[in-house]
């Protein structure tokens, strides 16, 4: 098999969205007459040479930074395990066979300076990323303070430090760039385009990342005024100044969550939607966008004080659900929120699991929860077409329901569009179905069972393509030809479930 490549640049985004909105089982195709519709002759074929790169905030960790017994451990770890805690071989090989493409070192191994370098947690991370040759995006505490400024004006003191750290740096091939302060404000905007711009000036294929905000932030986070107006108006303005900063947008949204008092689950509203305005964004600025999705709980899961919170995704479904919606808006870079459990205490809370939470006693090992092992099974059916879909632009996204079930408000929210392709499209239940194009003019359609996953939902697709008797179908990620009956298949779709169809004559 020819080693897949990766794709363009990394301030991560991913693309896509906008939706069809139809109530009941019968979802509108485009009314274009067949005759006047033109498609690609032929079958097509993609080498496999590309994939969706995909990592996890943040990788392996140093040991102690935890409560055991309600004793927080040193912040360099325990005096045997000194800085590399579980930095180690067999932690970076769980990373890699989760199915991740580069890790990010973030806060448990940042660089400080060159004068410190082969005694900071960095100096294990970069020759273990060395060794099993897995890319590495650096922290560094100067550098997410420089982003974190609206002063977008450089001192010659931080070009100096950003020049000695590249130069520190891009002794080992696996270092591929940075990462700027996490979901800044729309003041920071210019401050990021400077830093890329200085930074590009000293190493030409460094990549960057950041998580930008969600539609759903406080508006003192997004636009540190009070907005009473359009706040998705607003929102897009945010977006704006970012993608015209950095050339590229990546947000995070954790779309699942619990209530258990009442036993039951559900998907933010407002998921669609920011799907949709980042895919948007991203196509009329032609660039390709990204997304970080939910691998934690949050909250307060427990006792007296139980409340709504983000549940633990324990289920491929949890995953798909994710991955499979963000591909239907065309995203083409997936990052997960959190591999590693981060701090808590037993007051206030904060990330109470992960996909590796830390050992229960100290002197334990890392315990990989079902989270774990949903996402390795899902980004691993992923990887099986990833190649195809990504020689794939989006173009727009449906919405349907089944007949006499009044849709969603947040599928509302998903969009109008309607494919020439698609002369009709029907569903059982709460779908959407990303139209995508190759640049042959071959079309693509990521159709997906939209429902939540926590309440476990089948959905049955039936659509008609026009000029096409057969189709290719990515099913559970394998390539399947099938026959279409007068244009016509209908998809059995479980929980979470997506299915990646090219239509052909």
């Amino acid at each position: 098999m020819v080693k897949k490549k990766r794709v363009t640049s990394m301030l991560l985004a991913l693309v896509l969205v906008s939706g069809l909105c139809a109530c009941g089982g019968t979802g509108g195709g485009s009314k274009e007459p067949e005759e006047e519709l033109k498609v690609a002759a032929g079958t097509p074929s993609y080498a496999d040479d590309k994939f969706i790169e995909m990592a996890a905030y943040c990788g392996p960790r140093r040991s102690g930074y935890r409560f055991w017994n309600g004793e927080l451990g040193k912040h360099k770890g325990d005096p045997e395990g000194g800085w590399e805690g579980w930095i180690n071989e067999e932690a970076f090989q769980d990373y890699i066979d989760c199915g991740f493409t580069y890790l990010m070192a973030e806060r448990d191994a940042p660089y400080d300076s060159a004068d410190n370098f082969e005694d900071s947690s960095l100096y294990p991370y970069m020759e273990l990323a060395e060794k099993m040759n897995i890319p590495v995006l650096v922290y560094a505490d100067t550098l997410v303070n420089m982003t974190s400024s609206p002063d977008y004006r450089l001192t010659e003191d931080q070009k100096a430090f950003l020049a000695e750290m590249v130069s520190d740096l891009s002794k080992y091939k696996m270092f591929k760039g940075f990462t700027f302060r996490d979901e800044p404000s729309v003041g920071m905007a210019k401050t990021f385009g400077a830093v890329k711009d200085y930074l590009d000036s000293l190493k030409s294929d460094l990549y960057y990342f950041t998580s930008f905000l969600p539609i759903y932030a406080s508006d003192l986070s997004l636009f540190s005024v009070e907005h009473t107006d359009n706040r998705e108006e607003a929102y897009k303005d945010y977006m704006n100044a970012f993608s015209d900063a950095v050339g590229t947008f990546s947000y995070d949204s954790y779309p699942l969550f619990e209530d258990p008092i009442q036993g039951t689950t559900y998907v933010r509203e407002d998921w669609f939607q920011n799907l949709s305005l980042a895919a948007t964004n991203a196509k009329e600025k032609g660039y390709d966008a990204g997304i970080t999705i939910q691998s934690m709980s949050e909250g307060t899961p427990d006792g007296e004080y139980s409340t709504i919170h983000k549940r633990l995704p324990g289920k491929k479904q949890d995953i798909t659900f994710q991955l499979y919606t963000a591909l239907a808006y065309g995203m083409k870079y997936i990052n997960y929120y959190t591999y590693w459990q981060h701090w808590a205490d037993n007051d206030t809370f904060t990330i109470y699991s992960a996909m590796v939470n830390y050992p229960k006693e100290k002197g334990g090992e890392p315990i990989k929860t079902d989270a774990y092992y949903a996402v390795k099974e899902a980004n691993a059916e992923i990887k099986k077409f990833d190649h195809v879909f990504l020689n794939f632009d989006w173009e727009g996204t449906m919405a349907l329901t089944g007949e006499d079930k009044a849709m969603s408000t947040g599928l509302q929210l998903a969009g109008d569009y309607k494919s020439p392709r698609i002369a009709s499209a029907t569903a059982t239940d709460e779908t959407i179905i990303g139209c995508m194009k190759d640049e042959n003019g071959f079309d693509g359609y990521m159709i997906v069972n939209a429902t939540d996953p926590g309440k476990n939902l089948s959905d049955s697709v039936t659509v008609e393509f026009r000029k096409a008797t057969k189709a290719l179908a990515y099913i559970e990620g394998e390539e399947t030809e099938i026959a279409l009956e007068d244009g016509r298949y209908t998809f059995d779709l479980a929980s979470g479930a997506g299915v990646f169809v090219i239509p052909i004559q």
